[in-house]
């Protein structure tokens, strides 16, 4: 049966030993998907081109050293400072170690490799990913709905944001909330609410299914969604989609002044980020949201962004 090197984590190893080389892939074969680098330039290529979960880096390189190369790699971006970076070297001295722990490493390993040795640590560093990323998205996951919460938003935000200015394209954020929410919790109760709330998420994910998209419960029965490389008008038109997909779920709402059925309200805006004023973003797009509801409810109220731009 062949082996399925797609599902198996990537390991990037920057040596330029051929004895190491091999010792190393022969130890490790089967349980990593394995890159190799024999040098500086084409690890630094390597690691933009793919997402490394481990990187076996040796200090002594042609073209440089290890420690130069740990500080570039964690660097690029904020997945790339999470990579566990393992030094592996001749050199025994403790001002070494300090120095590579330092610049990000978060192990040693010297030469010659202990092949038992070499596994059970780099195992273990998988091990303390798993459970850090698992608490990661404790932290980021709002437990009712099971998609992003209100410090998820702010986080992505900002890197779209930037992600935005880097390209020179459009930033589309949507704020919407439910119709008369508090008349449905109380005349339904508020395990229905939290239905509807939960039906409203599964709804939205639906609706936004590129990879560039994201969905937030905002707070309360508020919703928030992330659109990059969309123009108000695109994010509009989406935003309509949802409604109606929304709507079509006729969710019973008997004593809501705006329908029978659970509806939503929704502010539309879009940006191409120039200066640090997400702030004002968000504050803009809200007063959207308020338009819809000062319009009647149950609609989409777009418009690009427009408001007077901070100071650098």
């Amino acid at each position: 049966m062949a082996l399925d090197t797609e599902s198996l984590i990537r390991l990037l190893v920057v040596e330029d030993d051929p004895v190491v080389l091999q010792s190393i892939t022969a130890t490790l074969a089967g349980q990593y998907r394995i890159s190799i680098a024999k040098d500086f330039k084409k690890a630094l290529q390597l690691v933009r081109q793919y997402r490394f979960a481990l990187i076996l880096m040796d200090i002594n390189l042609p073209d440089g050293n290890g420690f130069d190369l740990c500080r570039q790699v964690k660097s690029i971006s904020e997945f790339t400072e999470s990579i566990a970076i393992v030094f592996i070297t001749s050199d025994e001295s403790s001002e070494t170690e300090v120095k590579g722990l330092e610049y990000g490493a978060v192990d040693f390993m010297h030469k010659p490799l202990h092949p038992e040795l070499l596994k059970t640590r780099l195992a273990m560093h998988v091990r303390f990913q798993r459970r850090t990323a698992l608490l990661d998205q404790l932290v980021y996951l709002d437990s009712l709905t099971e998609i992003g919460n209100r410090r998820a938003f702010n986080k992505r935000l900002e890197q779209e944001w930037h992600r935005a200015m880097r390209a020179k394209t459009n930033l589309a954020l949507v704020l919407l909330d439910i119709d008369h929410f508090k008349v449905y919790n109380d005349t339904y109760g508020h395990p229905a609410g939290d239905e509807c709330l939960r039906a409203l998420a599964k709804s939205l994910v639906t609706t936004f299914q590129r990879s560039s998209d994201a969905c937030f419960r905002y707070g309360g029965e508020e919703f928030s969604v992330l659109l990059y490389d969309c123009n108000t008008e695109q994010a509009r038109l989406l935003m309509d989609k949802a409604l109606a997909d929304f709507r079509a779920l006729a969710i019973k709402h008997e004593n809501s002044p705006t329908a029978p059925i659970a509806t939503f309200s929704a502010g539309v805006s879009s940006i191409i980020p120039v200066t640090e004023n997400m702030d004002e973003f968000v504050a803009f797009t809200d007063l959207q949201l308020y338009a819809a509801k000062e319009a009647g409810r149950n609609q989409i109220y777009a418009q690009d962004a427009h408001f007077e731009a901070k100071a650098n």
